[in-house]
């Protein structure tokens, strides 16, 4: 019974992981999009607002991902006021019998970026938005995409061995 509540849980992780990468790829390419009408002008304050909207999307679904890893993988979510940054940077831990580390330190300290934004973009008046600080985060999206996405796959055949492993 265990044994196959395991692999129903690997099969959904793995479903879970392919939506997750493709609504990713889907914001990402949004970013490029925007960032290539804008490249020569300064955007209005509405196109800065759906700028931030596309980063707080971004780094959104991929928490919710964590999240999903945490509660079905790790020991349930961190707790306390910096919880968000804790299930981040638990997210570079390798955790035998359990899972792989999902990022690297790298990747984690520059997605730290984006949910600091995400925090700014939920709690700041929307005409306090700064272009200046968010062109930086556009410019790199592109760049950490590819390489969360790199990270995604290997965790993806990370949980295809492990369901392998497990199945009779």
């Amino acid at each position: 019974m265990e044994a196959d509540r395991r692999r129903r849980l690997l099969e959904q992780l793995r479903d879970v992981l392919a939506v997750t990468r493709a609504d990713l790829a889907r914001l990402a390419e949004q970013v490029a999009v925007f960032h290539a009408a804008v490249s020569t002008r300064t955007p209005s304050n509405v196109e800065v607002f759906g700028a931030g909207a596309l980063l707080h999307g971004y780094y959104g679904v991929l928490e919710r991902w964590m999240e999903r890893i945490a509660r079905d993988l790790n020991a349930g979510l961190p707790e306390g006021p910096d919880w968000h940054r804790t299930l981040l940077r638990s997210m570079t831990l390798d955790k035998p019998g359990r899972r792989p580390a999902v990022f690297d330190e790298a990747i984690a300290k520059e997605l730290g970026r984006y949910l600091a934004f995400r925090h700014l973009f939920r709690h700041l008046y929307v005409l306090d938005l700064q272009w200046s600080e968010m062109q930086p985060l556009l410019v790199d999206l592109e760049d950490i995409h590819r390489r969360v996405d790199e990270r995604l796959g290997r965790f993806d055949a990370a949980l295809a061995s492990a369901l392998a492993a497990s199945t009779p």
